[in-house]
């Protein structure tokens, strides 16, 4: 297999973390995919968005999947700067795949909710119950996720500017991008 030079890995990784910022804002905003799903009437809103919201989810999958192949193909590059810096962005990636898995669940278990509420022989007070205890899962798991991925991102930023892989401005820029928009 051949090693690839530190540049042409930095090349590979913008590329997919361009991907992910063109991709998460039709998925995640207000007014994207999952946005009726996640509104606090979902459960009037979602069934009527079931396939949109079902192609969100799997969208999601693949925005944890590219920061995944981001954290490996950087490994060999971190790595031999610090090697516990390498292994921490890489296992912040594998904790947020499975953050990103228990927020699916969470969204897949709202949207199941709503289908079932849009039945004219639904139990209407029992789902909306089930609804608020389904909305808090999601909301819990949903800014569990957000917080590891700042983490994540900033744990990056740190090792960029650390060791100088890009200038250090842009390193710097990063860091305090993830501080703020927490």
């Amino acid at each position: 297999m051949k090693m690839r030079t530190a540049k042409s890995v930095g090349r590979i990784i913008g590329v997919l973390f361009l991907v992910q910022v063109l991709l998460a804002p039709p998925v995640y905003t207000q007014w994207g995919m999952m946005g009726s799903v996640t509104a606090p009437d979902f459960l009037v809103n979602a069934a009527g968005k079931a396939m949109q919201i079902r192609v969100g989810v799997l969208l999601t999958f693949v925005l944890s999947a590219l920061t995944l192949a981001a954290a490996l193909m950087a490994l060999p590059v971190f790595r031999r700067h610090s090697e516990r810096m390498a292994f921490l962005f890489l296992a912040l990636s594998v904790i947020g795949l499975a953050t990103q898995v228990t927020e699916s669940v969470a969204t897949r278990d709202m949207l199941s909710l709503s289908l079932m509420y849009t039945k004219a022989d639904a139990p209407k007070e029992f789902l909306e119950t089930l609804g608020a205890v389904a909305r808090s899962t999601w909301s819990s798991a949903h800014f569990a996720n957000l917080m590891l991925g700042h983490l994540k991102a900033f744990v990056f930023f740190v090792i960029i500017y650390r060791f100088a892989l890009v200038p250090r401005v842009l390193g710097g820029i990063g860091m305090a991008a993830t501080v703020l928009s927490t």
